[in-house]
């Protein structure tokens, strides 16, 4: 998989936390932190996710389906 290049902004604090991280020796860099952290994030909330994707798609279909009554009974 190809990487992507993307600029974000932190708050100090959070950037220091970061570091504190790099510092300890639990990560090498900013990014392997990041990559970490969206990755574990991304586990954590994929049911929310899922979820949420499906109630979306249900309610399009019901959007849907009302504007083809309307049309119909516009006829």
């Amino acid at each position: 998989m190809q990487d992507i290049r993307m600029t974000i902004r932190l708050s100090r604090q959070d950037a220091h936390i970061i570091d504190m991280f790099i510092k300890s020796g639990e990560y090498a860099t900013r990014s392997e932190f990041i990559r970490r952290a969206v990755k574990e994030y991304s586990r954590n909330h994929m049911d929310e996710i899922t979820r949420k994707t499906k109630a979306m798609k249900k309610l399009q279909d019901m959007v849907n389906s009302l504007e083809q009554i309307q049309d119909y009974s516009k006829k």
